[in-house]
């Protein structure tokens, strides 16, 4: 995973990448911003090669959002960030939480 932590802001987007990986440029617009949490998905970026299915996607990515928590950010404060496939695994975590208020999808099927 990568962890750029903003100065200043109270915030912090989870961004989850799509089936291309991470888009460098996106997460360092959003970095410039407020912190910014990426959990790595197997196969990509040096990520374990572990079988990649829906079911580790989404254990990845609850596991993501209850790590943000750990960290001290409220529900309230995390913006869940897809992009493209991404989009699709950031819709279902929202719908899990129904105190996370913010849910950017960019590209997604």
């Amino acid at each position: 995973s990568w962890t750029f932590t903003h100065p200043t802001s109270d915030y912090i987007a989870l961004y989850i990448h799509g089936n291309r990986g991470r888009i460098p440029d996106m997460i360092d617009y959003l970095s410039q911003h407020l912190s910014v949490y990426a959990p790595t998905f197997p196969g990509f970026h040096q990520a374990s090669d572990t079988q990649l299915s829906e079911e580790t996607i989404q254990n990845i990515v609850q596991e993501s959002l209850d790590h943000v928590k750990g960290q001290g950010y409220p529900s309230e404060n995390i913006i869940i960030f897809g992009y493209s496939l991404g989009g699709t695994m950031a819709t279902y975590l929202a719908s899990k939480d129904p105190h996370l208020h913010k849910l950017i999808t960019l590209n997604s099927p």
